[in-house]
Protein backbone atom coordinates (compact mmCIF):
# COMPACT_ATOMS: atom_id res chain seq x y z
CA UNK A 1 0.00 0.00 0.00
CA UNK A 2 3.06 2.20 0.08
CA UNK A 3 4.39 1.64 -3.44
CA UNK A 4 2.77 2.29 -6.81
CA UNK A 5 5.07 -0.17 -8.61
CA UNK A 6 7.40 -3.00 -7.70
CA UNK A 7 10.57 -3.84 -9.62
CA UNK A 8 11.29 -7.57 -9.38
CA UNK A 9 14.76 -8.90 -10.07
CA UNK A 10 15.75 -12.50 -10.73
CA UNK A 11 19.32 -13.68 -11.23
CA UNK A 12 20.57 -10.10 -11.49
CA UNK A 13 18.13 -9.05 -14.20
CA UNK A 14 14.79 -7.30 -14.17
CA UNK A 15 12.11 -9.96 -14.25
CA UNK A 16 9.14 -7.59 -14.16
CA UNK A 17 7.73 -4.30 -13.05
CA UNK A 18 4.33 -4.90 -11.49
CA UNK A 19 1.75 -2.84 -9.64
CA UNK A 20 0.23 -3.90 -6.33
CA UNK A 21 -3.23 -3.32 -7.81
CA UNK A 22 -2.66 -5.74 -10.71
CA UNK A 23 -0.67 -8.51 -8.96
CA UNK A 24 -0.91 -10.23 -5.59
CA UNK A 25 2.03 -10.75 -3.26
CA UNK A 26 1.97 -14.45 -4.17
CA UNK A 27 2.29 -13.63 -7.86
CA UNK A 28 5.24 -11.33 -7.12
CA UNK A 29 6.98 -14.10 -5.18
CA UNK A 30 6.28 -16.57 -7.99
CA UNK A 31 7.98 -14.21 -10.46
CA UNK A 32 10.96 -13.81 -8.10
CA UNK A 33 11.41 -17.55 -7.70
CA UNK A 34 10.94 -18.36 -11.38
CA UNK A 35 7.75 -20.34 -10.84
CA UNK A 36 5.98 -17.98 -13.25
CA UNK A 37 7.44 -16.49 -16.39
CA UNK A 38 6.39 -13.00 -17.38
CA UNK A 39 5.71 -11.99 -21.02
CA UNK A 40 8.32 -9.65 -22.52
CA UNK A 41 5.83 -6.79 -22.84
CA UNK A 42 5.11 -6.98 -19.10
CA UNK A 43 8.81 -7.13 -18.23
CA UNK A 44 9.34 -3.76 -19.88
CA UNK A 45 6.09 -2.24 -18.62
CA UNK A 46 6.46 0.93 -16.61
CA UNK A 47 3.16 1.84 -15.02
CA UNK A 48 2.23 5.51 -14.95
Amino acid sequence: QVADRIHIQRLGRRAAVITPSSHSMGEGVAIMTGAVTVPAEEQAARPA
